[in-house]
């Protein structure tokens, strides 16, 4: 129908003119269906759907089935997704399971709306196929449902706007905390000339902890040359005569151990100088010729045990012998070696002889 011959049958129906606040209650409720009817984005198999529930020929059986009942029996199965889309968006509802366990369909007061607006004003219905008849349709504008989900939207909001404001108030404490915090700091190196600009306080300090612990050192600093001057001021007692007696037989008994303890350190002395090594050496006497003599005979020992030992090194295996040399071409050489050794003033020289046999 066109929509001009709708409002004319619309005109038709309105209420006597008399009441005017009746005719524009009237035009408005028309006014909204029509924007309804816009609204509803239905296709046809759903129109047909709550048609049909508003007829009571829409079930559930006991399996949750949607069934389009038209007589005796079981009924039509009818798209499972279609009718849950229509629950979701407040157009229809299941009432309580009967005796045989079926459960009848009908349509909710927003369902009966839409129906009458969609009827009335014959809408463009909208192409859809199985996948998207299942997508989520509109509530019913200005509807009960959509009133519902304004409601749960806006407590929602609150809720959230409550939680947000918690969360700025306990961020701007820490905030304030940590200026707070700088401040002290601050405080803290300028009253104590640290020039670290990331040195901290200590725990528990505050300013006011700091001029009080300021003002302790001042009172201390100006007490403590008084304390002193009255240390000085006072003079120690003078000794007693019995004490000076005391300590003057005190002394006559140290020299007296002292003195008795003499000829036992000098005979400890004399034992100390037996067991040093220069008491065992022989001394040379007479003239300076014989010592230089004597002298001159320790050097040459010294220095033909020395010689000695070149010797004896340089009679070891030469290294310079091939490793590849034949074993028979080697000569077989057996060494024995003599060790004396002479004690003279000097010390002790040990002197090494190295005979080779073969």
């Amino acid at each position: 129908m066109d929509r001009a011959a709708i409002a004319a049958e619309a005109f038709k129906q309105q209420p006597d003119s008399a009441d005017l606040e009746a005719v524009r209650a009237y035009w408005r409720d028309v006014t909204l269906g029509q924007d309804q009817a816009d609204r509803l984005d239905w296709s046809a198999e759903q129109a047909g759907a709550v048609a049909h529930a508003a007829a009571g020929a829409l079930v559930l059986d006991q399996d949750g089935t949607p069934r389009h009942v038209t007589g005796t029996g079981l009924g039509r199965r009818v798209a499972a997704g279609r009718i849950a889309v229509l629950r979701t968006a407040g157009f229809l509802a299941a009432s309580a399971p009967d005796a045989t366990g079926r459960r009848l369909i009908e349509p909710t007061p927003d369902g009966h709306r839409a129906l009458m607006v969609w009827q009335r004003w014959s809408p463009a219905p909208v192409v859809k196929d199985k996948r998207t008849e299942r997508d989520a349709l509109t509530p019913l504008h200005q509807g009960d449902e959509a009133r519902r989900r304004a409601v749960a939207a806006a407590r929602r909001m609150r809720e959230y706007e409550r939680r947000n404001a918690a969360k700025w108030a306990e961020t701007e404490a820490k905030i304030a905390a940590g200026r707070r915090e700088d401040e002290l700091n601050a405080q803290w190196r300028e009253a104590n000339g640290i020039r670290n600009p990331w040195a901290k306080r200590p725990a528990g300090w505050t300013i006011e902890a700091q001029a009080e612990a300021d003002r302790a050192a001042e009172e201390t600093a100006e007490a403590a040359p008084r304390e002193t001057a009255h240390v000085c001021e006072v003079r120690e007692p003078e000794p007693e005569p019995a004490a000076h007696g005391r300590a003057a037989g005190a002394e006559q008994v140290r020299q007296q151990a002292e003195d008795t303890d003499q000829p036992q350190r000098t005979a400890a002395a004399g034992a100390l100088a037996e067991l040093t090594p220069e008491a065992h050496m022989p001394q040379v006497t007479g003239s300076p010729t014989r010592r230089r003599q004597s002298h001159g005979t320790d050097r040459d020992l010294r220095i033909a045990a020395r010689r000695h030992s070149y010797g004896s090194i340089s009679s070891r295996a030469r290294p310079w012998r091939s490793a590849t040399t034949a074993p028979s071409s080697r000569r077989t050489r057996r060494t024995t070696s003599r060790r004396t050794t002479m004690t003279t003033a000097a010390g002790t020289v040990r002197r090494e002889e190295a005979h080779h046999v073969g």
